[in-house]
């Protein structure tokens, strides 16, 4: 099965190969399997290897996966080369430091009054 996936594309062999490692026994994967294949009929071989290729990347090894690719029309998307990595700055505005915590807290019960509003004699 994974020599026949190969045989569209790489990207096709690897994600079936994928789809038969993912659970404990590969007969359990043969319908999605023959699912991915059965999508060369409405597909053609280069759409379905970016769809593959696409999915492999983004590591979602899953027949829904793909046929959502295709139907979404991302194949034809160019794949993204780089990993985008996000890093906050060491230091902003929301950022209290070390000195923030030297504070000593304030004693909010300092004061003696009442927590609790007593109502007003007319209201009684």
């Amino acid at each position: 099965m994974i020599a026949w996936g190969a045989s569209n594309g790489p990207a096709t062999g690897q994600l079936i190969e994928g789809l038969l490692r993912r659970l404990p026994h590969p007969e359990q994967s043969y319908r999605a399997c023959l699912g991915l294949l059965a999508l060369r009929r409405r597909y053609d071989a280069v759409r379905l290897e970016a769809a593959c290729a696409r999915a492999v990347a983004a590591g979602t090894i899953a027949y829904r996966s793909v046929k959502s690719i295709l139907a979404a029309n991302l194949d034809t998307d160019p794949l993204e080369s780089h990993a985008i990595t996000t890093r906050l700055p060491a230091s902003h505005e929301h950022i209290r430091g070390p000195r923030y915590y030297d504070t000593p807290p304030t004693d909010l019960f300092a004061d003696d009054r009442p927590l609790v509003r007593s109502r007003p004699e007319s209201l009684c």
